[in-house]
Formats: structure tokens, sequence, C-alpha cells
């Protein structure tokens, strides 16, 4: 379990556990200061030097990162170390590189899990089929950022096979997806995509069924969907994205980073998607900051979508000027010929429309601007740095508002009024609004057009102005006044309305701010929530582990109390103070303890007879340490009592225990071998003192057997055989394996005796680990079978000479073994040599001529059936074709019984006239 829990990842510290709760101790004597959690205002203690040394060694970059998060993370590690200040932390990472990786680990945050808020997946299904419509010849390629250990990738896996309903072989020709993260660690973990038994509870059923199978560590998603992603390391910071994404999830990870960097990642993202792409991302995340590249979707406030137009086309991802990629930059590929024929087109009839216009959206933003609107345009120290209509000279300011709200709300071409811009009248122009209706475009666009007007033309008769009438003139000018006063008003109004605005303007920029705040907030208590699930999944991961291992240790204890109880051998358990705290039942039947045990001491056992006291035994025991085995009769019984210690973690002797190995009728049935056993037997220790030996070396010795135990070999045996006994002794001491050594030598035990041939046994015998070896011999009197052999040797060479002066030979057949035995004068009758040829029966029959094979193989099944001898005179054919006569005769030999094995004969070559 221990050894699980290190693989998982989350462990701080791996200590033995004698130092856990000293450390444990050690960590809550350290004061807590909960100021810095009740106010996020605090200044944070600078986190550069410890950044930099992470840098250094991991390649990765955290002062970017949400520094809130990064001092929690470092403070944990720091709490978990017993280091109080954050420059003793740095000195310990400089002189600790594995400590370094453990909070490079820290910083890296891996929750994640299979189909993590279901309600937006649900809303990122509903939008796949569409997007599955929509895409380029070829795969859907998606880009999963921040993927950890691989749930969310298998979650977005699942959803796609189920939208295009392809079969699962059928996958890797419609899908392609790119999972990517820092954390090689997790990486493994994706790659291999076998999880715990209790991710189920979070996968829709019908998906469970489908694309997950049981393994022995728990559950595996199946290898079509583990083929279709390719997990990769790769910083989103640093590394070059990927092109021509279709679906970009990056979920709960742009919350560990600052705004800056979220800035970077999020430009890096809009260069990575194609137009109208969708980008999915966390709950507590949004695309705020980066309105300009992405809008987002109706159906969801967490699923973007790429905007299409820019101010100055395509744009360039965010570069890192920091260190170098570790992989090869690739460039942008041109856009298509199509793309680039249509955007002339658009162009050209833009400027058709109008000389000098404007491309601007729904919410007033400029996303173009054809021709020279330079005279259209005021700046001045209180316009805002954005390309808006606001920037507009008034009244064209107010009117194209107008214009485009009701342009884009009738879906129809709007015209202005006339607009006098300078006094010398030559400078009329006229606003025109033209909708762009396209099912291509998500977001609604129109082109805004300064049409110049020519100023209107005097009435003229002959050359001369006509005169007007009074009535009409009076009339005109009262209009005019009207109208000047009708525009001062609605100037006014303007006037008015634009303080209003600007107040509102103000306000929904303090409302902005403050839910920047909020926002910030969110993805801290966010963060924070990441990290205490994290924590979390670490303490029930060790609450399942020790509540496992709690049942194992019960189990255990089950198991080894049943087994000492039981064990049918006396063992006894003592403490240091040698009071008996376990005993197996036999040994309370044994030494009189009553039941229950009451922990008696050693003392009170009720010792059998022969058995020496216990006490002393056991003292001896506790004070050395070592164990101590001893061997002695009781009645008839051979009784083994062993007395070991056993020692607590630290090394410390936490008691003794007894063992009691009684080998009943074993000591009567030995005294009966070495008393009427013809086998010489003697145990010597490594000095030569006997300490056992049968009755038939005692006779050989001269000497009584039970005297001579005790003596020394040299005081009872001649001194060149005591000298031979000690050599010997010493040579099976000193071998390096326990095999016994076997010879045969002659022993001369009285200088007046004839010499003994003896075969002896050497064995080196040990009775425990304590003691020191000592020498078993044993062995027989060979004498009257050596003499026989020397006698049976001197007839063979006897008989081997007559055959040799007669050129008689001999031979023997094994009927079980088919095998023949020839002598040396067979072997020259057939030509063969003894050397390379070993004859079988059917060899040797073949040798026969082929007229008489017929008339051999019928003898020799005689003899074997009806114990028949056989004599006959017969031709052989050597292998060089010579014929030789020759004369055999074969005795046929039976068992105990009846049944004929072997057979025995001679051979001699004849000649021809016999």
């Amino acid at each position: 379990m221990p050894r699980a829990a290190v693989q998982t990842g989350c462990v701080d510290l791996v200590m033995e556990p004698k130092d856990i709760g000293k450390h444990l101790e050690k960590i809550l004597a350290v004061p807590r200061d909960f100021d810095g959690l009740r106010s996020n205002r605090e200044p944070l203690q600078t986190n550069s030097d410890v950044l930099k040394i992470v840098q250094a060694r991991t390649r990765m970059d955290f002062r970017e990162y949400a520094q809130t998060t990064v001092s929690r993370r470092i403070g944990r590690r720091m709490m978990a170390l017993g280091i109080p200040t954050k420059e003793e932390y740095a000195t310990f990472l400089r002189n600790t590189p594995e400590a370094v990786d453990d909070l490079f680990k820290d910083l890296l945050i891996s929750v994640t899990r299979f189909f993590r808020d279901p309600e937006e997946f649900e809303s990122l299904r509903r939008l796949l089929p569409a997007v599955l419509a929509t895409r380029d010849v070829g795969p859907l390629r998606v880009w999963i950022a921040g993927c950890a250990t691989g749930e969310e990738a298998y979650s977005v896996v699942m959803m796609l096979a189920e939208a295009l309903g392809v079969q699962d072989d059928a996958l890797k020709s419609h899908i392609q997806i790119f999972a990517t993260d820092i954390d090689v660690d997790a990486l493994k973990v994706a790659r291999r995509g076998v999880y715990n038994a209790s991710v189920l509870d979070d996968i829709p059923k019908d998906l469970a069924d489908k694309y997950i199978t049981q393994h022995p560590d728990g559950v595996q998603i199946i290898e079509p969907l583990r083929g279709v992603i390719l997990f990769s390391e790769h910083n989103v910071a640093q590394d070059p994205p990927f092109q021509k994404i279709d679906l970009l999830c990056c979920r709960n990870m742009m919350i560990y980073f600052g705004a800056a960097l979220q800035a970077k990642v999020m430009s890096r993202f809009h260069y990575a998607l194609k137009d109208n792409a969708l980008l999915f991302v966390g709950k507590a995340e949004t695309a705020g900051g980066s309105d300009h590249m992405f809008m987002p979707d109706r159906t969801s406030s967490h699923i973007f979508r790429k905007r299409g137009l820019r101010l100055t086309g395509a744009m360039q991802y965010a570069s890192y000027q920091g260190e170098p990629s570790r992989r090869k930059t690739r460039t942008k590929p041109a856009p298509p010929p199509e793309d680039a024929k249509e955007k002339a087109l658009f162009d050209g009839l833009a400027q058709s429309l109008g000389k000098d216009a404007l491309l601007v959206t729904r919410d007033f933003s400029i996303e173009r601007v054809y021709g020279d609107v330079s005279g259209y345009v005021q700046m001045t120290e209180k316009s805002a740095l954005k390309m808006h209509l606001d920037l507009l000279r008034p009244p064209l300011r107010e009117e194209a508002r107008s214009l485009v709200t009701i342009a884009f709300k009738n879906n129809q071409q709007r015209t202005g009024v006339r607009h006098l811009l300078d006094t010398s009248g030559e400078s009329d122009v006229r606003l025109d609004v033209y909708p762009i209706i396209s099912d291509a475009l998500e977001e609604n666009v129109a082109l805004l057009t300064f049409t110049p007007v020519e100023p209107p033309e005097e009435n003229v008769t002959d050359g001369h102005p006509s005169e007007p009438e009074t009535s009409v003139e009076q009339r005109i000018k009262l209009l005019e006044r009207e109208v000047d006063t009708t525009r001062e008003a609605l100037q006014q109004s303007n006037e008015e309305l634009e303080n209003s605005n600007d107040e509102l303007q103000s306000l929904n920029e303090e409302l902005r701010s403050t839910n920047e705040e909020l926002q910030a907030t969110n993805e801290e208590l966010e963060t924070s929530n990441e990290e205490l699930q994290s924590t979390n999944e670490e303490l029930i991961s060790v609450n399942e582990e020790l509540e496992v291992t709690a049942s194992e240790l019960r189990d255990r204890t089950s198991e080894l109390t049943s087994v000492l109880e039981n064990a049918p051998i006396a063992v006894l358990v003592m403490d240091t103070a040698l009071q008996i705290t376990q005993a197996t039942y036999k040994a309370r039947d044994r030494f009189g303890l009553r039941r229950p045990l009451s922990t008696p001491h050693i003392s009170q056992c009720t010792l059998p007879d022969g058995f020496p006291a216990l006490g002393p035994i056991c003292l001896e025991c506790l004070g050395t340490g070592l164990t101590d085995t001893r061997e002695f009769t009781a009645g008839t019984d051979r009784v083994v009592l062993t007395c070991a210690p056993y020692f607590d973690t630290n090394g410390q002797i936490m008691g003794v225990t007894l063992c009691v190995s009684e080998y009943t009728g074993l000591a009567r049935e030995m005294e009966t071998i070495l008393d009427s056993s013809q086998l010489l037997v003697i145990h010597r220790d490594a000095n030569g003192e006997i300490l056992r030996l049968s009755q038939q070396v005692a006779e050989m010795l001269g000497v009584d057997r039970h005297q001579a135990v005790g003596k020394n070999v040299a005081d009872i045996m001649p001194r060149k055989a005591a000298k031979r006994f000690l050599e010997t002794t010493k040579e099976v001491l000193e071998k390096d394996s326990d095999e016994p050594i076997r010879e045969e030598s002659e022993v001369q035990f009285h200088e007046d005796a004839a010499p003994l041939w003896l075969s002896m046994e050497r064995f080196r015998f040990r009775r425990g680990p304590e003691e020191a070896p000592s020498v078993i011999s044993v062995g027989t009197n060979v004498t009257e079978r050596r003499r026989a052999t020397f006698q049976a040797q001197s007839r063979l060479r006897q008989l081997e000479l007559l055959q040799d002066l007669a050129g008689i030979g001999y031979w023997s057949l094994d009927l079980v073994t088919q095998k023949v035995t020839w002598s040396e004068e067979v072997y020259r009758i057939h030509g063969e040599d003894p050397e390379t040829y070993s004859p079988m029966l059917e060899e040797g029959i073949q040798f026969y001529h082929p007229d008489d094979v017929a008339h051999v193989t019928s003898c020799v099944e005689n003899a074997i059936s009806m114990n028949e001898p056989f004599d006959f005179q017969l031709r052989i054919v050597r292998r060089d074709g010579t014929m030789v006569p020759v004369a055999a005769k074969g005795i046929p030999i039976a068992n105990e019984k009846g049944v004929v094995d072997q057979m025995i004969g001679v051979f001699r070559e004849v000649e021809a006239h016999e």
C-alpha cells in the first residue's frame, strides 16, 4: 500500500513509520497566520528566487502564473519540509535537486475527471453535429490543451465517436486529436488509459458499456479510442501551437495564469483555430480580455467561437521572448487562392459602394477601413483609444449609430441626411449603411460609406438671381429659424445624452473593473477549490489505503494468533520481564499453564523430566541477544530447545521466544540403531571431541560406547589414525558447500591389529545458526568386499589368460536393454574396434550369413522362452565381406521369478575343416 501511494505522485514526503509522528508534531508546532487568507490584497512575498531555480532545472517559467496560487503551493512544500522562510527554502532547493522536482510536480495541479461539468459537455454535444458538417476535407482536428491524466480527452473522443456514428476501427480516418500537457508522468497515465473503477460514476452508462473494458488495475479505455489520441508534451506558453484546429478544449487551466500569460495563450489559441472554430473553456473561465478574438456562442457562456474579421488580416500568435522552443517553429501557410479571390471580390464590391468606408459590427466596433476617412474622424485627449464609431466627428457619430442599428434591425440599406462639415459649403457628405447578410458569418457586419454630396445650386433666370417673393422669404427664414432652434435643441439633447452616456460608460467601466476583480476572486476560489479537491482526493486515497491496511492487519493478526495457538509444537513468547504473553496449546499442556493465559513468569512453568531450567536460558538470550539452541534426551524423546530474541523496528529487544521441538521415541530408536546396526557412526566437534558414536566404532576402537563420549579421538586412536581423522574433520568444516565427502580408505585402529578398509561419508552438521558446526561420519566396513573383489579380479585375469591361450572369447546379453557385451577376442573375430563399436542384439545377429540368420534367431528365442542352452557352428560375414566360420555356445540365466533376463556364452573361430 505505501508503494502504491507513492506511485500516485500525491505524496509530499516518504519517511519511515517511526519518523512520521515526529514530523507531524514538528508541522503542528509551527504557528499559523491566517490573515493572508482573509485578505487577498496583502502584498505577496516574492517568489522570484524559487521560481528561477525551478526554471533553471525544468525550463518552465512560473513567473507569469497566478502568484497567489504559486505562493500557496510553495508554502505547502515549505510547511511539509519544516522550512520557515523562502530564503532558506531557496538555499535548500539549490542544494537538493530532488526537492525542485517535488515542487515542480506540486505546481502542476492535475485535477480532472470524466465529463466534468456535465451540463457544459451537453452544450458541446449539441454543437458537434454542426462542427462535423462544416469541417474541411480530412479528419476533424481537435486540441486538448492541459489534458492532465487524459480523462477529458477520452470524454471528448467518446462524444465525437457517438456524433460520427462510425465503427471504432474507422475513427482514425475521421478524427485527429492532440492531447498535450507539461506533466510527463500524467501523460504516461493518459497513454495507458487505465483508471480506478470509481470513474464509472462519472461516465454515462451507455458510453461506459461501449468504450470501457475491465482491467486488473480497474478499468481501461478501449484500444480504438486510445489509438485516436496523440498524447504529447507541449507548453502552450512556449511551444508553437497546432494549426487548423476545429475544436480546442482548454478547461480549468487559464485560472492558474496571470493576466499577461492569459492574453498570450489566448492569442496563440486564436492563431491555432480555423475560422468559426470552437473554444471550450472551464466553468470558472471566460474569454474576458480577448473579446476582439472570440465571441461567446449563443448556447453556452463557456463555449466561444473565433472571430473571423480582424483589423490586419490573420493575426500572428504572440511569440515567446524567453528560452527558445525545443520544437521547430512552423510558419503559417499562405491563404489558399480561393480565399484570396473572394477577399479581393469583397474589397472591390465595398469600394464600388463607397470610396471611403468602414466595416463595422453590431457593437459599433470598426473591423476594417477602406480609403481615407481621416476627414470624418475626430481625435482628442478624451477619445477612447479603440477602433469604434465614437471616433467619428459629430454629428456623423450619432447618425452613424442610429443608421447601423436600423439597418441591422431591418436587414436593409439606410441613407442619412446631408451634413456640412465646414463653412465653405464644399464638403457636404451623406452616410449610407449596407448590412452584409451571409449565413457564413456568425456576427453581423455592415458597410458604412461616406458619400460626398454636391451643394444645392441657386435659382438663376437670364444670369440674374430671381427675386423671391416676400412671403416666401419670410416663410423660409421662419423655417430656418425653427430648424436652427430644433437643431440646437437636438444638439443640447445630444450633449445631455452624451453626458449621460459618459456617465454610463464610466459606470460601465467601474462595473467591468468590479467584474474583473470578482472574476479574479472567482478564479482564486476555483483554484483553491481545485487544490482542496486535490487534497481531498489524496486524503480519500490515503484513507482507503489505511482501511485496506487495517483490514489486512486484522486478518494477519487473526491468522498469526490462530497459527500460534494451534501450532503442533510448543512455543512460548515472553517480554523483557520473561513474562509469558503468548503460548500455543501444546506449550500450555507441556508446561502446565492455565487458560486463559495471565502472563505468568517463565519460572512458574512445570518442567517435564529431563528438561533443563528455562529461566537461565531465556535470561542469557535476553542479555546477549543471540539465539541459543540445546539438544537433549527427555525419557524416550529427543528434544531440541531453541531460545531466540525478537526486536522492534529500531533494533531494540522486545522479548524472547522459546520453541520446543520433541521427537517422540527418537532417542530410543537412535540408541537402537547405534547399538545394533552394522553402521559405523561417529559424531565429533572441530577439536575432535566425540559427541556420539555407534557400537561398531566402539568395538573397533576397543572402548565402551558411553564412556567414549566426551573424549578426544587423539586419546583413543593411534597417532597416525588420529591425525588423519582430524585432517578430514578440518577438510569438511572448511568446505564452501554442505555436500558430503565420500572416500574408501585403509585404517589401522591398533598397532597389533590388521588394517581395515572403511567406506565413509562425512557431513557438516549445525544444530542452530549460533552454534559451531560439527562433523558426522557414517560408513561401513568393506574389508571383506575389498578382499572378494581382489580375488574376483585375479580369477578374471586368469580366465582372460586362458582364453587368450585357447583363442576363445566370451560374451553376455542383457535382455532388458538388448545390449551385448563382447570380449576383445570376439571383437577381433568380427573385425570391429571396441573403441568405436558397441553391439546390440539385432546387430550381432545380422553379422551371420543370410542363410544362417534364421537359425541363430531361433536358437536365441528358444533359449529365452524355454530356458534351453544352444550350441552351433555357423558363418559370420565381416564388414569387408570376409566370411569367417565360428562356433558359439550360450547359456540362459533366469531371475528369481524364473524369467530369463540374461545370457552368457563363448565364441571362437574354427578352422574350415572342423
